[in-house]
């Protein structure tokens, strides 16, 4: 999936949009791509603050999966257990993002996420996503 196809997933567009392609995706996990450049837009760049794309990451996933309940909105309710394993190099375009669902309710879910670059763990940890349907 391009970014031109997340919009109908997500409310997210132009520089709000840290997404830029999903790979994959099943019932409990999903992978995908952001461009580093999402960071540039912040007056601290640190890597810990990737966890939003992680979060888009997540709620894409939520939307695919809805089945019946549609979903109106979903938000971050908790940022837990953050880890970060490395530098951002600040030549790499594009970082892997993958993201596993651990449980989910009709209000919540809780994944566990990790970013890399080139094949190397930037970061990791969970999100909790709150979710309110129409």
């Amino acid at each position: 999936m391009t970014p031109a196809d997340l919009h109908p997933l997500l409310p997210h567009r132009d520089a709000a949009l840290w997404l830029h392609s999903i790979d994959a995706h099943d019932r409990d996990r999903i992978r995908g791509t952001c461009s580093t450049d999402c960071l540039q837009q912040l007056h601290e760049a640190s890597p810990v603050l990737l966890f939003e794309a992680a979060a888009q990451l997540c709620a894409a996933h939520g939307a695919l999966y809805a089945g019946e309940l549609a979903i109106k909105s979903a938000h971050i309710g908790k940022v837990s257990a953050v880890r970060q394993h490395a530098a951002l190099n600040p030549n790499t375009e594009f970082l892997q993002l993958q993201a596993t669902r651990l449980s989910h309710s009709e209000q919540s879910a809780l994944y566990r996420f990790d970013i890399s670059q080139h094949q190397q763990p930037l970061l990791d940890g969970q999100l909790l996503v709150v979710l309110s349907h129409a």
